[in-house]
């Protein structure tokens, strides 16, 4: 009798869990051992996950100390969230100075519900496309001293160009602009 590798094992057990999705829903995912699944798109394409938690001296039970010491050089928990925890979403609709608020909320945020940039100040604003990775627009005012007071982001993965246009140009934009920019 032929010597069963653990290859051939796993082979086998891919082989039934891809048949085993034949009949499930599309992006219902089957385990084919910790840290391994395996789903169909919409489409029929198999797709298959491969998590750290895999590797033996990185699984996070046996582990915990690899996890701590690789989420160290991570700059924010969405990075970490999308690279290593496999979240697609993770990144998207999160603000790109949340570490900054969060650490500084009471010196940087004006909460006064009143408060009105001047409007005489200079209007900065930045844009930054992208489809695969949020598309990102700021919008901040400079006062007479270069104070610079940050008044508005959109932070959104996924749209076209156009779509973001339709989505938000009215709050960051006259409504004169607005029409050019939905033709």
């Amino acid at each position: 009798m032929p010597v069963t590798t653990s290859f051939d094992m796993a082979k086998t057990k891919t082989a039934q869990a891809l048949d085993s999705l034949q009949t499930m829903a599309p992006q219902k995912a089957v385990d084919i051992i910790p840290g391994v699944s395996v789903r169909r798109t919409a489409g029929g394409i198999p797709v298959v996950r491969l998590h750290y938690s895999a590797h033996p001296d990185r699984n996070p039970d046996q582990h915990p100390e690899w996890k701590a010491q690789e989420r160290r050089t991570y700059t924010s928990q969405a990075d970490w969230d999308s690279e290593q925890e496999i979240i697609d979403e993770a990144g998207g609709g999160e603000l790109v100075f949340a570490d900054t608020l969060v650490a500084y909320w009471d010196r940087i945020v004006i909460t006064d519900p009143a408060w009105r940039p001047d409007p005489q100040w200079r209007v900065i604003g930045g844009f930054d496309h992208g489809k695969t990775n949020p598309t990102a627009l700021e919008r901040a005012y400079t006062d007479y001293e270069g104070v610079i007071y940050f008044s508005g982001e959109y932070y959104v993965p996924g749209n076209s160009v156009w779509q973001h246009v339709q989505l938000q140009a009215a709050v960051f934009f006259p409504p004169a602009i607005v029409g050019l920019l939905s033709h």
